[in-house]
């Protein structure tokens, strides 16, 4: 099963985004983005808002997860 949590931290790492800045670009609390990345399970529609943001699939989002 996948870590949605630990695929957000790499992309994340990857993307040079904090937490913050994450949560501003998604128009939540920084809070809200600290819970999803300790998650396993993050809602469908967030999912997706976040992979538009970043511009990649949700399939490539998912193959984060095999990743350190």
């Amino acid at each position: 099963m996948t870590d949605a949590g630990k695929c957000l931290r790499v992309l994340q790492t990857r993307w040079g985004v904090s937490s913050v800045e994450l949560a501003s670009i998604l128009g939540c609390h920084a809070q809200q983005v600290l819970r999803f990345r300790k998650q396993k399970n993050i809602k469908l529609h967030t999912l997706q808002r976040i992979c538009a943001i970043a511009d990649i699939s949700l399939d490539d989002f998912v193959a984060l997860d095999n990743e350190a």
